[in-house]
């Protein structure tokens, strides 16, 4: 329970952590993404462990 509110308090400040679980790579897509564990923010994946928040078109 400490670590869903540590990580509640680190989304609202911009820090989200990726989920192991729903990374997946699109089909026909040169990349990979992913969704951020405790909010649910569309991530994608720069490069090996560097994953940013995915912008909206």
């Amino acid at each position: 329970m400490i670590k869903w509110i540590a990580g509640r308090l680190n989304c609202l400040r911009g820090k989200h952590e990726r989920s192991n679980k729903r990374a997946r790579k699109p089909d026909g897509a040169d990349h990979y993404e992913s969704v951020c564990s405790y909010c649910g923010v569309p991530m994608q994946r720069l490069g090996k462990r560097n994953w940013v928040v995915k912008q909206r078109p």
